[in-house]
């Protein structure tokens, strides 16, 4: 991630992943297709943890207005504490090069329907 927060989540190459970790340049490609295959499954877990960040968040409250405010607090606390997988996630869409990504999709889709249902019950 300190790669990310210094170049930004399109402006690295798997090349540099690889000598960051120590590992050969080619050994990001027996996991990942591509840079934007690496980016889609970081948005992945990043919205997946923000997903969990906001329903535990909004799990203390008493009533639903009050869950309301906690799942945006939730929100902005995730975003303060995880900047780069925030950047990752909302500037890395779910669907690269005419290549779709389901899961992507389906975590971008939880996370949002976190808010909706706090939303509807206040």
């Amino acid at each position: 991630m300190g790669l990310v927060a210094k170049v930004g989540p399109q402006g690295f190459t798997l090349r540099e992943v690889a000598r960051r970790a120590k590992v050969s340049h080619n050994a990001p490609y027996r996991h990942f297709q591509d840079k934007d295959d690496l980016l889609a499954a970081v948005a992945t877990e990043g919205l997946d943890r923000l997903t969990a960040w906001m329903n535990k968040s909004m799990g203390e409250g008493p009533t639903a207005k009050e869950r309301l405010r906690l799942v945006g607090i939730g929100y902005v606390e995730f975003a303060l504490k995880f900047p780069q997988h925030l950047a990752i996630m909302f500037e890395t869409p779910c669907t690269i090069e005419a290549r779709e990504r389901p899961e992507c999709k389906a975590a971008g889709m939880q996370a949002f329907q976190v808010f909706l249902d706090a939303i509807s019950a206040a």
